[in-house]
C-alpha cells in the first residue's frame, strides 16, 4: 500500500509533526518548571523545631498556576525553538540518509 501525497497535504504532515513536537515541548517545560519550583520552595524553607522541613501538600498544583498564569508564554517561546531545532535535526538526519543511500 502506498500514499500519494500533493504538495499541499505533505506541508500539511510536516506542520502536523512541528505542531505534536512543540506541544510535547511545552508539556516536558512545564513540567519541569513544575519540578523546580517544588524543590526550590523545600529547600529554601526554614526547619522547624525538630529539625525537618515542612513539606507542603500543595506545592505541585500551585507551581503550575504559576506555570499557566506567569510564565506559559517564556515557556511556549522555549519550546518552540527546541522544537524548531529538533525538526531540523530530524530533516537534516532524514536527507543524510538519503545522500548515503544514493552514494
Amino acid at each position: 500500500r502506498t500514499f500519494a501525497f500533493t504538495p499541499d497535504e505533505q506541508l500539511m504532515v510536516v506542520f502536523y509533526c512541528f505542531m505534536a513536537i512543540w506541544g510535547l515541548e511545552l508539556m516536558m517545560a512545564i513540567d519541569h518548571f513544575v519540578l523546580a519550583y517544588a524543590v526550590s520552595r523545600w529547600y529554601f524553607m526554614d526547619y522547624d523545631r525538630e529539625g525537618y522541613k515542612p513539606v507542603s501538600k500543595l506545592a505541585l498544583i500551585k507551581g503550575y498556576c504559576i506555570a499557566l498564569t506567569y510564565h506559559l508564554g517564556s515557556l511556549a517561546i522555549g519550546s518552540f525553538l527546541l522544537s524548531s531545532f529538533r525538526l531540523t535535526q530530524w530533516l537534516m538526519y532524514f536527507v543524510e540518509r538519503r545522500v548515503k543511500d544514493a552514494v
